[in-house]
């Protein structure tokens, strides 16, 4: 027998789909958001946080960086992320007057930061460094992040 359920809204679906089952999440405010955003009942949920070795990411943060003075921009670069807007922070505050605008990420929007940066005209005052397996040494010493 089928029992027809009406999954036209995301609270429908996200409560159909983890109150029936045994869900991980990655961290408290994960878990929090499906209990407190979508009901999902807590006996069901269970925290296992990534793993950290901190002292791997100390050795690292004190290798030497080359460039001084600039902001940093790292993360994919994606909708959620949205580096465009550190690009035009960048730029409608003047900032690109006194300092360099570092980006360490790639990603589906790379073309449109390739396009903001263009429009601009701070080619000379942006670092596309793409990937990069060694974040924590460029956050260590720019002067400011953007988390946009």
């Amino acid at each position: 027998m089928v029992i027809p359920i009406d999954l036209s809204n995301k609270l429908k679906k996200i409560q159909f789909l983890y109150n029936k089952r045994k869900v991980v999440t990655v961290s408290k405010g994960v878990q929090d958001e499906l209990i407190n955003r979508y009901n999902v009942n807590t006996e069901t949920l269970s925290t296992i946080y990534n793993p950290i070795d901190f002292e791997a990411i100390h050795s690292k943060m004190n290798e030497k960086v080359d460039e001084k003075k600039y902001i940093l921009f790292c993360g994919r670069f994606n909708e959620a992320k949205r580096p465009e807007h550190a690009i035009e922070l960048f730029y409608s505050q003047g900032l690109y007057k006194d300092y360099k605008l570092m980006m360490i990420g790639t990603g589906e929007l790379e073309p449109l930061v390739k396009e903001k940066i263009k429009k601009y005209n701070i080619t000379d005052r942006v670092i596309l460094k793409g990937w990069c397996d060694n974040p924590y040494k460029y956050m260590k010493n720019a002067l400011l992040m953007f988390n946009c």
